[in-house]
């Protein structure tokens, strides 16, 4: 157990009244199966925008008895039924007088998103028309605000000098030139402007307003620079990925390189290893995971997690000092308050080891969003002195698990929210390898036992950030695009930690496909082990497999009801989410018999020309999902997705859904998913979209 000895879990396993401290807290806590917080709502009353461009396709007139399927599951809800006649205009379809709303900003589809209209194989995306570099999806609109720091020309120079020293090379071999458009004064201003409105929104780590281009020292600048690219277009992304190979190195031969570095030295390491982890391809992962343990070592030598703010109490003799000591400050709570909610993520989604521990973070929760975004040094002061006091992170943690023994602030914005959801995922993972190397050879009868326990603390967090959520939404105090956008990527993690907690999703992906895990290959052993996890998974734990497809069924619901697109909210985890959400539907409607089953090498597309040996024993049998129906073949991608998710939401109890286990062809599901998953920029997103493609096409 890395960096987390086992004593820190005492008080969680040694409290006598534990397992009955949730039921004293005036709130029903249990999943067994309590319906959700949120109602099913009409998945057709909602406004179509962009996300008709992948649901676009008319219902078949000569589907009665699927429409009549489809009504039942639906909610009775007549003001917003549609008719069976009622046709949902498909993109590019003018017949009836009336076109959907285009962007002219936007590029126009690929042909892999504009075949949604024609229910063949044609709207497969074949895998040969991938190259090394296609896991660069289209170009986002950029949207930029005003009021962001401005590059100067001397700041664009030095930056030019660093870019001739890094010796970069391009993906077609050439050296970059400095004089490319790409590097226009113009075009880093636009990169500088989509890093400060793209990625520091959802992981606010530089304080945007005390930051000064021409001041911050020039590999820090690059390495705003380098991510900002990423949300721009194609080429870019790829400019941008031929400096950040070259980036690492010269920051560790900085002269400021230390076992004490500075706050731009790190931030400048934090970008660089999110760059390579999760906006780059294989190589750039790769290269990351072998210096994110440098980073968080840099981190633990430093007061970064220790940090303990309050907020001010008098107004200071000199504000502006004050000012930028205290936002000072905040960076480096956040730097180590993010690093933890990465290494997080990537050790429950992933199932990587965790590098850092909950219990390592002992710095005070964030301040309020308006007091982090003020431009001003008096604004600081008044948004300030009116916080309630900085709660430190581990004891509202802990308030999560023992909720009768420790008084949870009831006042948390939705940053620190986040980040004690990540505490409890922390948690989980930590527990679960206890048990996998500890328990299960000392006290096997513990094994899985704080699993239910951590699910309520799960279920708690939620009621906890929806009643956050209401408040912000009946008090108007957040932009609607923006709080739609923080409640669907939130909520995914929820149910992405509820999922992992239920099911090695790592068996679920070397089950579905997958070639290589965690930069290895697949073997046929691995295989096999993986099939018999699953199949032992579904057969012998129900309970479980229905609890994550339950929350699966949620992730899709929400991607298909909140967003005009599914890659608005510009959070690194929700795609992978999509992915995982996928698998768990798949496989929880398999065929368990094997009458019913393929071979390994059909399912896996990417194992017909490899001649290893090893490979070629990697013929075992693999589910293979038939139509349920004798009308399934006839219903469009479109249909098969909506019939799944409403099916599958609706149901009150486990046992009700669990009754429709392998009763739905998930063909549909894939294949939109695939398609979806083809415009994100992420290497481990294009493989992931590489497997739902193999899967849909059997």
């Amino acid at each position: 157990m890395p960096f987390a000895a086992t004593h820190n879990y005492n008080w969680l396993f040694d409290v006598p009244s534990l397992d009955d401290a949730f039921n004293h807290n005036g709130m029903s806590l249990a999943m067994d199966m309590v319906n959700f917080a949120e109602p099913v709502p009409d998945m057709w009353s909602q406004p179509q925008h962009r996300h008709n461009e992948f649901l676009g396709q008319t219902f078949s007139s000569s589907e009665p008895a699927r429409e009549r399927d489809y009504q039942e599951h639906a909610p009775h809800d007549e003001s917003n039924r549609i008719s069976p006649d009622s046709h949902i205009q498909p993109p590019g379809d003018t017949s009836t007088g009336e076109e959907l709303p285009v962007n002219p900003s936007e590029p126009s589809p690929q042909p892999a998103q504009s075949s949604m209209s024609t229910p063949d194989t044609s709207n497969q995306i074949p895998l040969s028309a991938f190259t090394d570099m296609d896991w660069m999806g289209q170009s986002p609109t950029e949207v930029v605000p005003k009021k962001l720091p401005q590059i100067p020309e001397a700041a664009r120079t030095r930056l030019l000098r660093l870019i001739s020293q890094l010796q970069s090379i391009t993906v077609e071999g050439n050296r970059i030139e400095l004089s490319s458009p790409l590097l226009s004064i113009n075009a880093l201003q636009t990169y500088c402007d989509l890093f400060f409105t793209k990625l520091n929104v959802s992981y606010p780590l530089i304080h945007q307003p005390t930051c000064d281009p021409g001041r911050v020292d020039t590999l820090l600048l690059a390495a705003i620079i380098s991510m900002g690219a990423t949300y721009s277009n194609r080429e870019a992304h790829q400019l941008a990925v031929a400096m950040h190979d070259s980036l690492r190195n010269q920051l560790f031969s900085h002269q400021s390189f230390s076992s004490q570095p500075d706050l731009w030295v790190l931030q400048a390491m934090m970008l660089i290893d999110c760059f390579g982890k999760q906006r780059a391809g294989q190589k750039q992962r790769d290269m990351s995971q072998l210096f994110h343990c440098v980073l968080i070592k840099l981190i633990r030598r430093s007061n970064c997690p220790i940090i303990r703010t309050s907020p001010p109490v008098e107004r200071p003799d000199n504000l502006d000092v004050a000012w930028r000591q205290a936002m000072d400050l905040e960076q480096r709570k956040r730097l180590a308050m993010l690093c933890f909610m990465w290494d997080t993520q990537h050790a429950v989604l992933f199932s990587q080891s965790l590098c850092m521990s909950a219990f390592e973070i002992r710095a005070s929760l964030p301040c309020d969003e308006a007091t982090w975004e003020a431009n001003t040094a008096d604004a600081w002061f008044e948004h300030a002195r009116v916080e309630t006091s900085h709660s430190a992170f581990l004891p509202v943690l802990k308030a999560y698990i023992i909720p009768n023994t420790t008084r949870r602030p009831r006042h948390l914005n939705a940053l620190s929210r986040i980040f004690l959801l990540h505490g409890l995922m922390s948690i989980s993972s930590d527990l679960k390898r206890r048990d996998q190397t500890t328990l299960r050879s000392e006290t096997p009868n513990l094994v899985g036992a704080w699993k239910a326990r951590i699910s309520r603390s799960y279920d708690l967090w939620k009621n906890d950030f929806d009643a956050d959520c209401m408040n912000m939404k009946l008090n108007q105090t957040s932009n609607p695009r923006k709080f739609v956008g923080l409640k669907t990527a939130t909520h995914v993690m929820y149910h992405a930690a509820h999922i992992t907690l239920n099911v090695e999703v790592l068996d679920l992906q070397i089950y579905a496909g997958a070639p290589h895990i965690l930069g290895r290959v697949v073997t046929a052993g691995d295989f096999e082990r993986s099939q018999r996890v699953v199949t032992r998974w579904l057969n012998e734990d129900p309970r479980s497999a229905a609890k994550a497809t339950k929350h699966a069924s949620y992730i899709l619901q929400d991607a298909i009801m909140n967003l005009n697109d599914w890659d608005e909210t510009d959070v690194f985890h929700y795609p992978w989410c999509l992915y995982l959400a996928t698998l768990t539907c798949w496989a929880f409607h398999l065929p368990t018999s094997s009458s019913s089953t393929s071979t390994a090498l059909d399912r896996n597309p990417n194992n017909k020309n490899n001649n290893n040996n090893s490979e070629q024993e990697y013929q075992q049998q693999s589910p293979n999902p038939a139509p349920r129906s004798s009308n399934a073949n006839s219903l469009t991608p479109r249909n098969q997705l909506t019939t799944l998710v409403v099916a599958m939401t609706t149901c009150n109890t486990l046992e009700e859904l669990s009754a429709l286990a392998g009763k739905f062809d998930t063909v549909g599901l894939t294949s939109i998913m695939s398609q979806q998953l083809a415009s994100v920029r992420w290497a481990v997103v294009h493989d992931a979209m590489k497997v739902l493609v193999s899967l849909s096409s059997r």
